[in-house]
């Protein structure tokens, strides 16, 4: 599988997750460093919310909003979305 079909895979099963208790959320964001676990925990609340919504584009749209706030460094975005989207995959398990 390529390294795109593997992040569109690891985005697509955020929905799933986020219907998960919240312990279980809690304790798999817990290891994330500060710019990742700001992203899991906006993504994990919109799609709370949102339950229909897609998950790939809430966590570009949350991701987006946070480096415009300065929350997570621009350069190092992509990086941080994919640890808190691994460890909302994580979570499922």
């Amino acid at each position: 599988m390529t390294k795109l079909g593997l992040i569109t895979l690891s985005i697509s099963l955020i929905a799933n997750v986020a219907i998960a208790g919240v312990p279980e959320m809690k304790a798999c964001g817990k290891g994330l460093d500060t710019p990742s676990r700001k992203i899991f925990d906006a993504v994990v609340v919109a799609l709370r919310a949102n339950p229909s919504a897609d998950p790939e584009t809430v966590v570009r749209s949350k991701t987006m909003d946070l480096v415009k706030s300065g929350d997570v460094p621009v350069l190092r975005a992509r990086k941080h979305a994919l640890a808190a989207v691994d460890c909302l995959k994580k979570a499922q398990n």
